[in-house]
This record gives C-alpha cells, structure tokens and sequence, in this order.
C-alpha cells in the first residue's frame, strides 16, 4: 500500500489494469475545453469505486493521483468534479 490518510489510500491500479484504466481517465476528460483545469475522475470498476486527480494543462493531461485502496477491472469513468485556475 502506497500512503494513507484518515483511512483514505492512494493505491494506483494493478498493473494488469493500469493502462486500461488511464485510457478511460484520459478519455473522460479528453473534450473538457482548452485551460488550465483540476479535474476529480470517478472510476467504477468491478470492486467498487475509485478516483483520480487528473490536471490539465492545455491539451496535456496528467494523472496527479490515484485515490483508491482496491482496484479491479475498470468499467467506467466520468467527471465528477472541475475546478479552474
């Protein structure tokens, strides 16, 4: 297990779901308009949901972080939350 706090983990995904899951997070945010964004990505996966920190800068998008203490195969992601800077 990566770091913990108040019972939060920030675990990436397995690796055998890692590339999987960073297409879907890049695709959710893929059409969010030009601009320097903060972005909070749900990601539903066969356990449960998890999230990521996802910044965009431009059209470059970074997984900041990955907020999550279980990962399984991923099956959807969406924006959950954006926030401007």
């Amino acid at each position: 297990m990566k770091r913990t706090a108040s019972g939060v983990a920030f675990n990436q995904p397995p690796a055998e779901f890692l590339s999987e899951t960073n297409s879907m997070i890049r695709d959710a945010v893929a059409n969010i308009g030009k601009g320097d964004k903060f972005l909070f990505v749900g990601v539903v996966t066969d356990k449960g949901t998890n999230a990521a920190a996802v910044q965009k800068l431009g059209d470059h998008i970074e997984i900041v972080e990955y907020i999550g203490k279980t990962w399984g195969k991923p099956l959807e992601a969406g924006i959950a939350g954006v926030w401007h800077f």
